[in-house]
């Protein structure tokens, strides 16, 4: 497996001074404490009261990002990251310039790397050992984390932690609910071209950032759909065409540039093996869609173990 090991022997001399703690994993890579933020607009009290009872339950702190409310002017101090034409409605808007403030509070206070929340997420127990044994094991050069989507595409898997699996995506799933950002991915997430696309498109286009991006296999994070999501209450989504020819066009996911990113990131291996198993899938729910309920089912568990393809 592709482990993590760091010979960065400042480490511990700057988080001494700095009154950190430092987070050991069994490869002897040092980290300093892990800092959390969540994102909540100040009229949501029921969802903050939700998510600080789960940190405090877990035995977390993390600061409060006061939320944008897309249905007003932006601050200025986010205007220029949104292109005029941009394609969101209020609250997706607002979504995206929240996130955008927590990345700009991590290089602010100059963190290494921190965790986004949104606050409608379900964390997972023990969940801070998780994060300190997931920050200990992953590959060099991260720069986000994905914690709380499942995948629905092939992955490849570079490394374990306990029962879940780090891996690398074929298709990075939507969802921004829970992730691990690292201060260069901050920065890179930073200095992109002004924003087109809600942050659950942008984040499933690394290309378009030249992140580095990781997931969990089963995400520690979850999404609580039993409470009205605020983005939906505060705009209709806008339509976009995503299949078809028009899709071809203006389909943000599946262009030439992914592409080449993607067969760069995986390899030509790993890349041929993730297109054949993605296209297996879809020959798999063809087959559901169309085959008469009598017949046999169509296999699944070996596609499913093929999905989440591993590497010693």
């Amino acid at each position: 497996m592709l482990t993590c090991h760091s010979h960065d022997v400042s480490l511990e001399t700057v988080c001494e001074a700095t009154g950190e703690e430092v987070l050991r994993g069994a490869g002897g890579f040092a980290a300093p404490s892990l800092t959390a933020f969540y994102l909540n607009l100040d009229q949501e009290v029921a969802r903050r009261h939700s998510i600080e009872g789960q940190l405090a339950a877990a035995g977390m702190q993390a600061e409060r990002i006061h939320a944008v409310d897309g249905r007003k002017p932006l601050p200025a101090e986010l205007l220029a990251y949104f292109n005029a034409e941009h394609l969101m409605d209020a609250g997706a808007l607002g979504c995206y310039a929240s996130h955008i403030k927590a990345w700009q509070k991590i290089l602010r206070k100059d963190l290494p790397y921190a965790l986004v929340l949104e606050d409608d997420a379900i964390l997972a127990p023990g969940l801070p050992q998780l994060l300190t044994e997931i920050l200990t094991t992953l590959p060099r050069g991260w720069d986000m984390v994905h914690l709380g989507t499942a995948p629905d595409r092939a992955v490849w898997e570079v490394a374990r932690v306990g029962s879940r699996r780090i891996v690398q995506f074929s298709r990075v799933p939507p969802g921004a609910v829970g992730y691990l950002l690292s201060r260069a991915g901050a920065r890179k997430l930073l200095k992109a071209e002004p924003r087109l696309w809600p942050i659950d498109t942008d984040t499933r286009r690394p290309w378009l950032f030249g992140l580095a991006v990781y997931g969990v296999v089963a995400p520690p994070i979850k999404h609580n759909w039993s409470v009205p999501s605020t983005i939906r209450a505060r705009g209709c989504k806008r339509w976009t065409p995503r299949r078809g020819w028009r899709a071809a066009f203006r389909n943000p996911i599946r262009n030439l540039q992914g592409f080449l990113f993607n067969w760069h990131r995986l390899g030509s291996t790993r890349w041929s093996f993730c297109l054949c198993v993605n296209g297996a899938l879809k020959v798999r729910a063809v087959l559901r869609r169309w085959v008469p309920s009598g017949l046999p089912a169509v296999p699944g568990r070996r596609l499913q173990r093929l999905m989440h393809a591993a590497i010693d």
